[in-house]
This record gives structure tokens, sequence and C-alpha cells, in this order.
């Protein structure tokens, strides 16, 4: 494992430092990308441990409002096997969203299909699915220029996990003979 407890270690050391100088975004934006590592290496112990830290963190400070730590929630949930969490994960960041002004995101549209298919609610998967793709056409057709559009092909995922569970949500309804577009 690179770096293994000596990168922990530097890590921990990096972060006492910032959080001495009352940083707190920067402690919280060093904690979301440990904790984004985490779920990409599927180190559930770890990313439970930097969520926690993480929340921990927005409850000192102000820094909530930048970063949906729910969202995470969700996918550590949905990486541990807890579609039901996940479901109440997404619902809380939606709410928080909703508060905000702002419609449910594609991710956030995608990862409820995805829950709602490991539910076995297919029709429900399927309605999600059919919503996420709908609010990403919308942003991609938004773009000025096909390169823009193009490249919106990019942003529609989660660096760590390109597919954000569209290929469980259509092998599920596959499965199930769900085959009409």
């Amino acid at each position: 494992r690179p770096g293994g407890a000596h990168g922990r270690l530097a890590g921990r050391d990096a972060e006492t430092q910032l959080g001495q100088s009352g940083n707190t975004s920067q402690v919280l934006d060093t904690r979301v990308q440990r904790l984004r590592y985490a779920l990409a290496r599927r180190d559930w112990p770890r990313a439970t441990e930097m969520l926690a830290l993480a929340r921990d963190t927005t409850m000192r400070g102000r820094s909530a409002a930048y970063v949906d730590l729910d969202y995470y929630d969700a996918l550590l949930a949905l990486g541990t096997g807890r579609p039901n969490d996940a479901r109440k994960a997404l619902d809380r960041s939606q709410r928080e969203a909703a508060r905000a002004g702002e419609p449910p995101t594609y991710l956030q549209l995608a990862r409820r299909a995805e829950a709602e298919a490991l539910l076995g609610r297919l029709d429900t998967a399927e309605a999600s699915l059919r919503a996420a793709m709908a609010r990403f056409e919308r942003y991609r057709a938004s773009r000025e220029t096909r390169e823009q559009r193009l490249a919106a092909l990019g942003y529609a995922g989660d660096e760590n996990d390109p597919d954000v569970g569209v290929a469980t949500v259509v092998a599920a309804l596959a499965r199930a003979g769900h085959t009409t577009s």
C-alpha cells in the first residue's frame, strides 16, 4: 500500500497544522480528499473514519454548505451493501439542495436509481434513472459548442466511479426484462 502508515501519519501532521491555523475550510478539503481516495480504493473502514472527521469539521465551521457529505455517506452505504441507508442519505442530500433552491443533481438521481435497483424497486429505479438522464441531457444541451457538449460527458460521472451506478441499474432492469426505451 503506497504511503501506508507513514503516509497516514504525515497526513495527520499536515491536518493538525491546518487545524491549529484555524483554517476549517482547508481541513475539510483535506478530509474530503482523503474520503474520496478511500472510497475509490474501496477502503470502507478508512472512508467511514474520514466521513466522520469531515462531519466533525463541518459542525465546527461553516463549511457544510460547500460540500455534500450526505452524498458521500450514500456512496459509502452503497459500497458497503446498505442501499436503504444510501437512499436515506440521498434524501438528506436532496432536501439540503432544495433548501438552497437547487434541483436534484444528475449524481444524486443516478445514485438513487442505483440504490432503488439494489433494493429491487425496479420501477422506481427506472424512473430515477430517466430523471438523471434528462437532467444530464438538459445540462449537455445548454453547452454552447459541440466541443463543450462532448466534454460534458467527462463531467457526467464521479472521477472514481465514472458510471455512477448506471451500469448496476441497467443490468438489473435487463435481468428483469425491462427493455422498453
